[in-house]
């Protein structure tokens, strides 16, 4: 290191003490031009120092001799007003402002230009402080002084407090979203100056909803009484305040803009919502009433798609308040059967979207007519079973890859073009579940209402699949070699039944005596014979059981495996039938086997005790049941499978639409939800 960086070092670090210590006269003796270039590792001026440490005499001398520091930036964007204001230094806050309302002495045209720069965060001074006043929470003395910066920047400019942020969030935001009141008011006590007949609005999110949002009804009122035209704000979506509190279900902040500014009742975001509608979109049947009873003919609210109340709770799957709005015979009958712009009813909006739910509370009701088409010619069924079928498409297509490329696209501008009146441009893709047990539902009434021709028709056995059909082989054919694995170790490790019989013979059954010291002349007992004799025959009986089932699994499955070999050589138009027929054998198969496994664990455990045996059988019979059930759908044919699964949704649904109600009935009793 040489001689002039070591006093360039010790001119650095003695500079630097000098602005941190507030000693004015220590630092005239330091050339200006060494002042001027004097800057930190992070970017920081000496008056960025003064300023930070509240040095009020060295940030003066700096101001008058070198005003051009005052807007002078560090490497992340402060100023030294920044700088004073995170760290809460009232008396350099104030010297920096008083410099900027002399223009022949700062290089700023305005102190609200000072007042309104931005760091690379977008905060202003004002934002800084605001967000450190909550660092300070647990220090008084640190709280004031944070407040008496807010309120001297804010005195300067009241109009900083709408200035945002790069986040969006303005001084205002900020001080709500940290629920600090007395930052609010700090913000709010110097009133603004006049701009004509618009009234200014903060920039980015509204504190106004913000308040709603979090439940501060008294920062709510504090804000409206001082600001009035607040009340004015809106969001990304267009919503006022009586919107934001009908999303969140905020009664009391209800009542309170429905006092004070009822006009809001009529007030639409850029969707066309009115807060009506935002209320059935969030399902707060409470706050829903509140609204409603402002104005009961509730038909005259519509979207901008002609969408009423019922359908916005239709569309977003809120069963509640779907019931609660068809339960009132005031104004349901006129709602149930509206259709919106694309001629879809309430109906037609929760099968598009696979409420299952809504689809099942909507059909209840006496008056909904499931046989009304849309524009484009659709049932609320036929939407549910397209819906559906897309899904599946989607599936398949990504197993197809890329060589079918050119057809799905032809497909898929086929299906866009005849259901493009039929989805509208927010619909989400349902879930699988919901979409299934919605389609079941529909499809139980559409067999009530079509016709034996048409219901015969829609029966017939369909095509299979290309694909599905390689896969089945592919399954099959492990399942059967398994299986014919399995039966084969059983037949070679199977005991004869001469040696199962000299085994029970041997005490096996009923435990030996324990040795006697004197021997006693062996006696006949009617019983133990009686009892051998059933043992001897029952174990026959399993044995010839065990037998037969295990022949007839190596059969099944080994004549399974033949025949989807002779798939592969036989027309592609019988594949499908030998393919079921394959089934059935496995099907076969996996039963005989399971029945094979029971007969020879009751060989095994026969010394165990009456009391497992049975419970064992118990378990067995449990299980053979659960695999008949689940054994059935391999005798299905393709066609017919749909059918099959589709009773199982609707059984599933049953069950889950009872559940949820006795919830419901349970939670209204209990806590009046």
């Amino acid at each position: 290191m040489t001689m002039m960086q070591i006093e360039d070092n010790s001119f650095q670090g003695s500079l630097y003490e000098v602005a941190k210590s507030n000693d004015v006269e220590a630092l005239t003796r330091f050339p200006l031009q060494i002042i001027n270039n004097e800057v930190t590792p992070g970017g920081n001026s000496l008056l960025h120092i003064a300023a930070r440490f509240g040095s009020k005499g060295v940030a003066r001398w700096l101001a008058q001799q070198l005003p051009h520091l005052i807007v002078q930036k560090n490497y992340i964007g402060d100023t030294a007003l920044h700088s004073a204001a995170k760290a809460g230094k009232v008396e350099t806050t104030e010297v920096l402002l008083q410099f900027c309302t002399n223009p022949a002495a700062c290089s700023t045209d305005s102190v609200t230009d000072l007042l309104r720069m931005k760091n690379l965060e977008g905060n202003t001074a004002l934002n800084e402080a605001v967000i450190h006043y909550n660092f300070a929470s647990n220090n008084v003395g640190m709280e004031i002084n944070y407040r008496a910066v807010i309120q001297s920047m804010v005195f300067a400019d009241p109009k900083l407090a709408y200035i945002a942020n790069s986040e969006g969030k303005s001084p205002l935001y900020l001080a709500i979203e940290t629920t600090n009141l007395k930052i609010l008011q700090c913000l709010l006590e110097y009133p603004l100056p006049t701009a004509g007949d618009h009234p200014q609005l903060p920039e980015g999110k509204s504190p106004v909803h913000a308040a709603i949002e979090k439940k501060k009804l008294d920062m709510l009122k504090g804000m409206l009484d001082k600001r009035p035209e607040l009340i004015n704000s809106t969001n990304e979506k267009g919503q006022k305040a009586l919107h934001c509190a009908a999303s969140v279900g905020n009664l009391k902040a209800i009542d309170f803009l429905l006092q004070n500014y009822p006009k809001g009742i009529y007030e639409r975001d850029n969707e066309g919502l009115y807060p009506l509608h935002v209320a059935c979109e969030s399902g707060y049947v409470k706050a829903f009433n509140r609204l409603f009873c402002q104005w009961p003919d509730t038909s005259e609210f519509l979207n901008e798609k002609c969408q009423n109340i019922l359908h916005v709770a239709a569309r977003n799957g809120k069963d509640y308040m779907v019931r609660c709005i068809v339960k009132d015979k005031k104004f349901w009958p006129e709602l149930v059967n509206a259709k919106d712009n694309e001629g879809n009813t309430p109906l037609h909006l929760a099968a598009m979207h696979g409420h299952s739910l809504v689809v099942g509370t909507l059909l209840l009701t006496r008056k909904c007519d499931s046989q009304i088409l849309n524009k484009a010619g659709l049932t609320a069924y036929e939407v549910a079973k397209e819906r559906a079928g897309d899904q599946v498409d989607s599936r398949r297509q990504m197993h197809d890859g890329q060589s079918n490329e050119q057809k799905n696209e032809q497909g898929n501008e086929q299906t866009n073009v005849q259901h493009q009146i039929v989805s509208s441009k927010d619909t989400k893709p349902p879930d699988s579940v919901g979409s299934m047990m919605t389609l079941s539902i529909l499809y139980l009434l559409h067999l009530f209402k079509i016709s034996c021709a048409a219901r015969r028709q829609e029966m017939k056995i369909k095509r299979a699949h290309k694909e599905d059909i390689k896969n089945r082989i592919d399954a099959l054919l492990i399942v059967a070699t398994v299986i014919a694995s399995i039966a084969f170790q059983a037949a070679v490790q199977m005991p004869s039944y001469e040696n199962n019989k000299s085994e029970s013979s041997n005490g096996n059954l009923v435990p030996a005596p324990a040795p006697a010291t004197t021997p006693t002349p062996p006696r006949f007992s009617l019983h133990g014979w009686f009892m051998r004799f059933i043992t001897d025959k029952l174990d026959l009986t399993y044995l010839q059981l065990f037998t037969l089932f295990d022949t007839l699994a190596m059969n099944l499955s080994i004549f399974a495996a033949i025949t989807l070999c002779w798939v592969e050589l036989v027309d592609v138009n019988f594949s499908a039938f030998f393919v079921w027929k394959a089934s059935i054998l496995v099907g076969g198969a996996l039963y005989a086997t399971c029945n094979a496994f029971g007969f020879a664990m009751l060989i095994g455990i026969r010394g165990l005790g009456s009391t497992y045996v049975t419970v064992m059988i118990i378990v067995e019979a449990a299980f053979i049941i659960v695999l008949t059930v689940f054994t059935t759908p391999l005798f299905i044919p393709f066609g017919l499978k749909y059918l099959f699964v589709r009773g199982l949704y609707v059984v599933f649904f049953i069950g889950y639409f009872i559940v949820h109600r006795l919830l419901d009935c349970c939670l209204y009793c209990l806590w009046g939800i």
